[in-house]
């Protein structure tokens, strides 16, 4: 059993799968960089209390499976499996063996009535399945619209160099003395990426609080871009669209307020150096990095992250200055933020474009 960062399609090609899928997520709308294995209590805790729902795919059957969900596929022989379910008996062999078994219309379709018996000669194969999965990048969520709103006030108020640690005190195991002084700017960044992976009470398999449907909180941060708002063209952003007020525009205007007001109640600079040197400085197991934010380089890493624990009261006090001036900022600058990520989402499909396309040269299937 495992889950996935990504969210995945599952289509049935022949034979038949069963599927065991939690009805919850261990975290909700994970990142790509929490992507772990679950822990045999979060495992357990799904099968004792009934937490996952089983289902069998036919050939031709599509399955979507959200990231973070717990789920394991296996392949059995259904002619002879059964299950005993509330003192009766459940026979997992579901699929239609003939077109007059399934759900053909009384007209007799004959396009859908050979779609079936393809489908059916398919039943009694190999059990075969292809999986796609839809990638959730760091650089289309509200957290990235933060980053974005960041860089915008950070450029606009004259403070983009403003330092929170100089360079030489800058020191860590690995260096002797940081190349570049700690700025206010790259703190912040990290608070963020901090808040966006905190656990939550959402996030506990065991959380049950029907007085709180949406769980607001560090998956706020978490949660995806409408692509249509992504697309947008050089004139900007302006919410009534043809005439006709923009709902999606609205709608993300307001989660992207509440995601200001979580960053407002969570910042803690004790967490966010705690973050940095649990998270950021350790390689991820697939080789990459373990975080990302717009325009990451490396003045923006943090390689002391113990003195941002030392930090002075003045000092603690100019932090909270700094986050309460981004937020005030923020609130009223929601186009600014929209606009800038827009562009630099333009900016880095034609890189990804242009790296596909040079590899499809290299086979020889350019263009």
């Amino acid at each position: 059993a495992h889950w996935d960062w990504m969210d995945v399609i599952v289509i049935q090609l022949s034979g038949r799968k069963r599927w065991s899928i939690a009805r919850e997520p261990t975290i909700y709308l994970s990142n790509k960089d929490q992507k772990r294995k679950p822990t045999q209590e979060e495992v357990q805790h799904n099968i004792h209390s009934a937490k996952y729902r089983d289902v069998t795919l036919c050939p031709g059957d599509v399955l979507y499976i959200p990231r973070g969900f717990i789920h394991n596929a296996s392949t059995v022989d259904f002619d002879d499996f059964e299950a005993g379910s509330n003192g009766g008996v459940e026979k997992w062999d579901v699929c239609p063996a003939y077109p007059s078994e399934s759900h053909s219309n009384s007209d007799g379709n004959e396009r859908e009535i050979m779609m079936r018996q393809l489908l059916a000669g398919r039943l009694h194969g190999p059990s075969l399945h292809v999986t796609f999965g839809i990638e959730q990048s760091c650089e289309g969520t509200i957290e990235s619209l933060l980053h974005h709103a960041l860089h915008s006030y950070f450029s606009t108020s004259g403070e983009e160099e403003s330092v929170a640690i100089h360079a030489q005190s800058c020191k860590s195991q690995r260096l002797s003395q940081s190349r570049y002084d700690v700025t206010w700017k790259s703190v912040l960044h990290h608070t963020f990426a901090e808040i966006a992976r905190r656990k939550h009470p959402c996030d506990n398999p065991s959380f049950h609080d029907t007085s709180n449907v949406t769980c607001n909180g560090s998956v706020t941060l978490r949660r995806s871009m409408p692509l249509s708002l992504l697309s947008l063209n050089e004139f900007g952003v302006d919410e009534v669209e043809g005439g006709v007020s923009n709902p999606q525009y609205a709608a993300l205007r307001r989660t992207f307020l509440t995601a200001l007001e979580v960053v407002a109640s969570l910042f803690d600079i004790h967490k966010t150096a705690k973050f940095i040197a649990s998270h950021l400085l350790q390689p991820h197991s697939e080789g990459e990095s373990t975080f990302c934010f717009p325009g990451y380089s490396d003045r923006d890493v943090i390689h002391c992250p113990k003195k941002l624990l030392e930090l002075s009261e003045s000092m603690l006090s100019e932090y909270r200055n700094v986050v309460e001036k981004f937020l005030d900022y923020a609130r009223i600058n929601f186009d600014e933020a929209l606009i800038r990520m827009n562009t630099h989402g333009k900016k880095m499909r034609r890189v990804d474009h242009d790296r596909q396309d040079l590899n499809l040269k290299f086979v020889g299937q350019g263009f």
